[in-house]
């Protein structure tokens, strides 16, 4: 999902607070007129939201589901704004991930700052994997098993070993050379 800027930080201290205990990690504060057109949306809208979850559980493009937040009529991700709002700065231009691989855990403590790669790097493997190991597989044609790594929209080959585990540990070692922190293997 490409991020967008989200609104001003004023606006959204004074308008959203996290919240441990909300799904979505933000509950909506009483609105001050000024973040309304009319009279009425401002009386009902605090009367109604104040003190209560803001935002939606819904599915991404990408079937992971994760808390959306309406904000003047834009949905923004909510772990994109409490992000915002616990660390005083718009995260644009770059992703959030998500440290524990949870998209709805939007706790502070689990949201970072990350480029696409680092945050693509920090995933589980696919149900469909039968090596149990992220980035290895085995080839049929040469009957070994082969060890990979996505890395800057590209795939480094890491070899071709006789063994699951020869693969894992030659995966294992180029994801903490190249990855670092959003390794998926130092989770």
């Amino acid at each position: 999902m490409t991020p967008h800027p989200l609104p001003p930080l004023s606006y959204l201290n004074e308008a959203l607070e996290i919240s441990a205990i909300a799904p979505s990690g933000l509950v909506w504060k009483s609105r001050p007129r000024e973040h309304f057109r009319t009279h009425r949306g401002w009386k009902i809208s605090n009367t109604r939201d104040a003190g209560r979850n803001a935002g939606n559980l819904s599915v991404s493009g990408d079937g992971d589901p994760r808390y959306m937040v309406k904000i003047n009529q834009l949905k923004y991700p909510a772990h994109r704004v409490v992000f915002a709002l616990a660390n005083d700065r718009d995260p644009y231009p770059m992703e959030i991930d998500h440290i524990d691989r949870n998209p709805i855990n939007n706790h502070p403590s689990n949201l970072r700052t990350a480029t696409r790669s680092q945050n693509a790097s920090n995933r589980s493997r696919a149900r469909c994997n039968i090596s149990g190991v992220l980035g290895v597989t085995f080839c049929k044609r040469t009957r070994k098993w082969m060890a990979q790594l996505g890395l800057n929209k590209k795939t480094l080959f890491l070899g071709r070993f006789d063994s699951v585990a020869e693969a894992a540990i030659a995966r294992r070692e180029a994801e903490e050379k190249h990855q670092g922190a959003f390794a998926a293997s130092t989770q």
